[in-house]
């Protein structure tokens, strides 16, 4: 009991502060943001715009390919095209023909395709006998929304650690942690009560990004076990961040050398060859990682679920030993 309401008393405390309040909201939005904007198999990059009115057969055969904007006069339409990204206008000559018209700085596979699109066009090439199938192997999210969301939902158990930092520096300021030495509260329920928060938050925030950014067939206990296992890390560094530390601001910069393991575990998981992976299996960030990208792409076994959480479980604990005589110390 003396637990639970250390942690209902925290997460008071925690919607108090305007910082807190953002670390809950803001990857919730950043997760719904990265699901509408990522764009999918069968989304195209090429933008064309027309005169509306102008040639409705044209446009409509220019929708079977492109994305296209419609104008009323060459005044707007101009000015479309005059903006920063990439969208290439096709309009008459005054000579019963049509000439494309850009800004200048458009990539070279845009200006192609809508040449080619206006040649098919003049020609009287249709779409009729043409058909194009797209095979997803029952997985249609694309590879930058899977690894964007994986990483999010990492980001959610750093700042859990943040949360944990925020409610000691908040102990701190009140001098009430001092009185932990002649508290009956043994100090095994104060470290579990303080954490709770950050605990809670990783599973809660993380959970709610992976469904505001569209995966909702994935496997939610899975989620829930690696973001459980994950957070581990989060409480010790937010614990010896906020016991170091005497007001908000140091504690968060104290929180930034959290980022140098949990960056490197993402690139080295991205961008090393599988051979040489083996130089970050010491960080628990690398199996979360490992963990969660399985569980999103759908292709995790819950012996490969049990396995990333097993070590990311057991290098935090690690990492906890290593701390503990520090938190110790610091609170008694």
């Amino acid at each position: 009991m003396k637990t639970i309401r250390i942690f209902l008393r925290d997460l008071k405390g925690t919607f108090r502060q305007f910082i807190a309040v953002w670390i809950i909201v803001v990857p919730v939005v950043l997760a719904f943001i990265i699901g509408l904007a990522t764009p999918g198999a069968s989304d195209t990059p090429i933008r064309i715009a027309l005169l509306r009115g102008e040639n409705p057969a044209q446009a409509s055969y220019m929708e079977i390919y492109a994305g296209v904007e419609l104008f009323n006069d060459m005044a707007a339409l101009e000015k479309r095209v005059l903006e920063r990204d990439d969208i290439a206008a096709i309009v008459p000559d005054g000579a019963g023909g049509y000439v494309i018209l850009t800004q200048g700085n458009e990539p070279d596979y845009i200006i192609s395709a809508v040449k080619a699109l206006k040649t098919y066009w003049e020609q009287g090439v249709l779409a009729d006998p043409s058909k194009v199938l797209f095979h997803d192997f029952g997985r249609t999210d694309p590879p930058l929304k899977i690894t964007l969301v994986t990483a999010l939902v990492l980001i959610v158990t750093v700042m859990s650690g943040m949360l944990i930092s925020i409610n000691i520096v908040d102990e701190k300021v009140d001098r009430t942690i001092r009185a932990i030495r002649v508290s009956p509260v043994p100090l095994t329920s104060f470290v579990v009560g303080k954490s709770l928060t950050g605990v809670v938050n990783s599973l809660v925030c993380g959970a709610l990004c992976v469904l505001a950014a569209g995966f909702f067939g994935v496997d939610f206990p899975q989620v829930l076990l690696i973001l459980l296992s994950a957070s581990f890390i989060s409480f010790v560094v937010g614990f010896m961040a906020g016991l170091s530390s005497n007001d908000f601001i140091s504690a968060m910069a104290s929180l930034k050398l959290l980022l140098v393991p949990f960056v490197a575990s993402i690139l080295a998981a991205e961008l090393i060859s599988a051979g040489w992976q083996w130089l970050f299996y010491w960080s628990p960030f690398y199996w979360a990682y490992d963990g969660v990208k399985g569980v999103l792409t759908q292709t995790a076994r819950w012996s490969t679920v049990l396995r990333d959480t097993g070590l990311t479980m057991a290098l935090s604990f690690v990492a906890y030993l290593l701390f503990y005589p520090g938190i110790k110390r610091k609170l008694v």
